[in-house]
């Protein structure tokens, strides 16, 4: 658990931290950081690492939280109507946090893309146009693991070709997928 107070020193050491950890997470895996690395990556002392979080995986989390936080706020305005504005959407606003996407996805850290995506889906108010309220929990959940997993992949090619592809290029082969699929669905 992390104990941020709610003040700006604590905040400036907090974020200090999160951002030794994410430099940290470019040259070696999580499971294998420790406080002494932190403290190389950012001059803090052990006991501000403390003071603020329990483990390194607090960091995570609190970096992940104030990511979420970053995209209420961003999301706040008035998404575009339509599948395809909405797909564009979310593909831009992955692609601003595709590091710490690819970061979650090194370490084997798929529950928190899962909630990423979920969360995202949710601040932005995607869900409701969508109307995922109306499938069963159980049901939402797997539609939701599955995007997850689409954005993921997605980001992954996208790495793969050297972020030289724009959001609605992206969505154009996303569309070329859906009819794909569609096909083979009406051969099925």
């Amino acid at each position: 658990m992390y104990h941020i107070k709610p003040d700006k020193r604590s905040a400036a050491s907090a974020d200090r931290i999160a951002q030794g950890l994410l430099t940290c997470l470019n040259t070696m895996p999580l499971k294998t950081i420790t406080v002494s690395d932190l403290h190389r990556a950012t001059g803090l002392s052990r006991a501000t690492f403390y003071r603020l979080f329990d483990t390194i995986e607090d960091v995570l989390q609190y970096h992940f939280d104030c990511t979420l936080v970053d995209f209420a706020r961003r999301s706040s305005r008035e998404l575009p109507n339509g599948i395809l504005a909405l797909l564009k959407e979310t593909v831009v606003l992955s692609m601003e946090n595709h590091a710490f996407l690819k970061i979650l996805v090194d370490n084997g850290r798929f529950d928190l893309v899962h909630r990423y995506i979920e969360q995202s889906f949710h601040l932005s108010g995607v869900e409701e146009k969508l109307q995922l309220n109306r499938w069963q929990p159980v049901e939402r959940d797997y539609i939701l693991a599955q995007f997850s997993m689409s954005i993921v992949a997605v980001l992954v090619a996208w790495e793969r070709n050297g972020r030289s592809h724009s959001a609605a290029q992206v969505v154009e082969y996303l569309q070329h997928y859906a009819q794909i699929v569609e096909k083979l669905n009406g051969e099925g």
